[in-house]
């Protein structure tokens, strides 16, 4: 079969499962056949630049939310977002409903961060090749956790709220809850009500399906037949990417007011790109890392968990109080800004992005926002 037939055959497939669909859901499909041809077009028409000023300076997955960064070379690009990124997080039990008993809809268990947790930053995490976990932290000289990185088949399952989502999650047993229990209880931010529950740590379920917000998505993100992209159990979106050149700018306005220089870290970035001007990534809106490519979806709005540092867990007032002077929307907006979240294209699953590889802007655009 060639070519011209492979893509009537197609056509004629869509036509046939478009008759059979609804009209919000036919103007979704069409909008996503016209949006990923269009994207066809513009990355088969722009050659591939192999000496691009702008460079993938670092790399760094999440293993489990709101612990440190493991520190990579090379990351690939499943569905989900960057493989072993944040596929497991810390939960709390939910309270009560009104009437006494969760539903069998009801979330049971709610997500812990270093918002409520700043100590969470000292814990280090190893992934050994036995598939094995090991967490450490200096607050606990001396202990160590050890555990596998699946769950047992029996552990139970927990309807999860995360952020607007409720996800379906399954217990990593007793080892990691204790470990983690341990550092929650010394954490002098850690609210007393909280305190008092008992902390777990789960892994997101294979079958849960989490899709980003699709507010903000652009329909070549989109699964042929309209479905949006799923992530996993990060904040919203599956990567984050953030500009050197933004943090040189930010530390510069630190610096003129006496104040020491923050890391990168302090933001949580999976993508870190050296480049050309500081913020320019505002006005991403396709790029090209390698084979992979990706669509910068909307500006990051940070939280008071930027001020923690992410070695020793002790909290500041920086750099929330300087970007309110120069990256809030206008003036006394709660939501400043810094980096952008990323969404790859479904043809990009399986890529793989390194550091020191080329970032090409493909399509440029109005920054978008949002919280």
């Amino acid at each position: 079969m060639n070519r011209e037939q492979v893509t009537v055959t197609v056509f004629t497939v869509l036509v046939a499962t478009l008759a059979t669909t609804n009209i919000t859901r036919l103007r979704r499909i069409l909008s996503t056949i016209v949006s990923r041809f269009r994207l066809h077009f513009i990355v088969s028409t722009k050659p591939q630049e192999s000496d691009s000023k702008r460079q993938v300076s670092q790399l760094h997955i999440y293993p489990i939310k709101s612990l440190r960064a493991v520190d990579q070379q090379t990351v690939q690009i499943e569905k989900r977002g960057l493989v072993g990124d944040r596929g497991y997080m810390l939960v709390v039990p939910a309270p009560l409903p009104a009437w006494g008993s969760f539903g069998p809809q009801d979330p049971t268990h709610r997500f812990l961060t270093q918002r409520q947790c700043p100590s969470l930053a000292t814990i280090v995490v190893v992934t050994v090749e036995n598939d094995q976990f090991t967490l450490t932290s200096h607050l606990l000289p001396n202990v160590t956790a050890n555990f596998s990185t699946q769950p047992n088949p029996d552990s139970p399952k927990y309807r999860a709220t995360l952020w607007g989502d409720c996800v379906q999650v399954q217990d990593m047993g007793d080892t990691a809850a204790q470990f983690l229990q341990s550092i929650v209880d010394q954490d002098p931010e850690m609210p007393d009500d909280l305190k008092a529950l008992k902390v777990r740590l789960v892994i997101q379920c294979p079958e849960d399906v989490r899709v980003a917000n699709e507010q903000y998505v652009p329909p070549a993100t989109r699964g042929w037949f309209g479905q949006g992209p799923v992530v996993a159990l990060s904040d919203g979106f599956p990567i984050l990417i953030a500009n050197d050149k933004s943090l040189e700018e930010l530390n510069r306005k630190l610096q003129a007011k006496g104040k020491a220089s923050l890391s990168m870290r302090n933001f949580r970035p999976n993508i870190v790109v050296a480049g050309l001007e500081p913020f320019e990534e505002d006005r991403w809106k396709v790029i090209r890392i390698g084979n992979a490519i990706l669509h910068v979806v909307k500006g990051c709005p940070r939280c008071k968990q930027s001020c923690t540092d992410q070695t020793s867990g002790k909290v500041s007032a920086e750099p929330l109080e300087t970007m309110a002077e120069f990256r809030a929307l206008e003036a006394g907006s709660k939501n400043v800004y810094f980096a952008q979240n990323v969404v790859p294209s479904p043809a990009s699953v399986g890529s793989l992005i390194s550091v020191g590889d080329s970032v090409e802007v493909l399509e440029w655009g109005e920054p978008v926002w949002g919280d």
